[in-house]
């Protein structure tokens, strides 16, 4: 089975570079998580806490068996604050023996907001709204997904979450995001606590 976001066996010419990495004074992994329930159900997932399946869970133990078959060491781990990300980081640094190591979630690095379509299955929403409209949705760097509003059904697990408190005393969150803008500076819609 293919998975698209587990680092592949790269080809001969490439193992040098890949070698590399375990020599140099400083080097970045991204590493994306684990199959999570909803990717599992092929819904859209956003902000929504969704966990890992087991499927996941070993994806991730093979991702840090090969990050440790690198020899690379790490000092800090950055993760969302989302349980997929943050189980997949723990898991992938018990296998590689680094479970030590100072992991960091930040709510900044959550995958990006899908508004309304969050809790939706895709392939019912390419049959509402169109197959261009969910690729321009899911891909375009400036296009944003319908705004999520406060009867969305899952409205209330964001705005009551403690993890978003700063954003919401701050002057809100946001109801959809873009690859172009971030929570913070959206200017468009957003939900306060009030």
């Amino acid at each position: 089975m293919t998975v698209p976001w587990l680092p592949r066996p790269f080809p001969e010419e490439e193992q040098d570079s890949l070698e590399s990495l375990s020599t140099a004074a400083h080097s970045v992994v991204m590493m994306r998580h684990g199959e999570s329930l909803f990717n599992k159900h092929n819904v859209f997932t956003g902000w929504c806490d969704v966990p890992l399946t087991e499927n996941g869970r070993k994806e991730a133990t093979h991702a840090g068996r090969i990050l440790a078959s690198h020899g690379l060491e790490f000092d800090v781990v950055f993760c969302s604050v989302l349980q997929r990300s943050a189980i997949t980081a723990q898991l992938a640094l018990e296998a590689c023996g680094q479970s030590w190591v100072d992991v960091r979630p930040r709510w900044e690095l959550n995958e990006r907001h899908y508004g309304a379509l969050q809790g939706l299955s895709k392939d019912e929403t390419v049959e509402k709204e169109g197959l261009e409209a969910v690729r321009e949705w899911r891909s375009a760097y400036h296009s944003r997904p319908p705004p999520m509003t406060d009867d969305h059904p899952h409205w209330p697990m964001i705005a009551s979450d403690r993890r978003y408190a700063p954003l919401l005393n701050g002057g809100g969150i946001s109801s959809s995001s873009s690859f172009s803008s971030s929570s913070s500076s959206s200017s468009s819609s957003s939900f306060s606590s009030e």
